[in-house]
């Protein structure tokens, strides 16, 4: 029998695989998913793809997993816009999926940001400061800026070349890129995080990998407090 997911045995294909069964309309809202073993040979892939691949949907808020029960399709996920790649950002904060984000985004980024420092090859520096470049060019910018933004967050992962960290930080992709997109909306948003972007590639360019983490951390803090006050100030417009 041809796996399902032939050749792609990654957590990306397997989100892939249920977005196309939701707007499919095989899988509804609220519909349980199947055990893991079974999806394990329905899919014909690894525990850990599989594993990532829901760790992924969950953080999309496309699935729901409680602990002794299994896994369901949200009750909220509308199956006609299941196929645009970026769910909303969910600063409703369900089930602490705010808190949780930022703090996976410190403890991951920062560690990539220090391997980042130490290792730094020269085609990626050149690529960071092109990154820089841009960005500047594209201020004024929302839409663009914010992907750039993100493109820059993952230049330091390609520059810190772990694996593991990759991985563990591509689960949380697209929230950390819908995340990204939302902040730039603002425009104080945008120059914080263009400034603090060239001071974390001083201390990459510098290899201060002393430093370079604790500035992570501080600047993805900084972000979220950023774009609260940004919601909070747009709330109080609209009363």
């Amino acid at each position: 029998m041809k796996p399902l997911l032939s050749k792609i045995s990654t957590g990306e294909a397997v989100v892939n695989y249920f977005k196309s069964e939701i707007e499919a309309g095989r899988l509804l809202p609220g519909d349980q998913l199947p055990s893991e073993r079974v999806l394990q040979e329905q899919l014909a892939i690894s525990r850990f793809s599989l594993r990532e691949g829901l760790a992924r949907l969950s953080a999309l808020g496309i699935i729901d997993i409680f602990h002794g029960k299994g896994a369901f399709v949200s009750k909220t996920i509308n199956p006609d816009s299941i196929g645009i790649l970026l769910v909303p950002f969910r600063s409703s904060n369900p089930d602490g999926f705010y808190e949780d984000l930022f703090e996976a985004r410190m403890f991951i980024e920062g560690s990539l940001a220090v391997l980042a420092a130490q290792r730094r090859p020269a085609k990626h520096l050149a690529a960071m400061r092109e990154n820089l470049a841009q960005s500047e060019v594209k201020l004024d910018n929302p839409e663009e800026f914010g992907k750039l933004d993100y493109q820059f967050h993952r230049l330091i992962s390609t520059m810190a070349g772990n694996k593991f960290l990759t991985q563990m930080l591509d689960v949380i992709d697209d929230s950390i890129q819908s995340f990204l997109i939302e902040h730039a909306k603002n425009r104080l948003s945008r120059d914080n995080a263009l400034s603090v972007h060239r001071e974390i590639f001083g201390c990459i360019e510098r290899k201060d990998a002393e430093t370079i983490g604790a500035l992570t951390r501080r600047h993805i803090k900084g972000c979220k407090n950023n774009f609260e006050s940004a919601n909070l100030d747009n709330n109080k417009e609209e009363l």
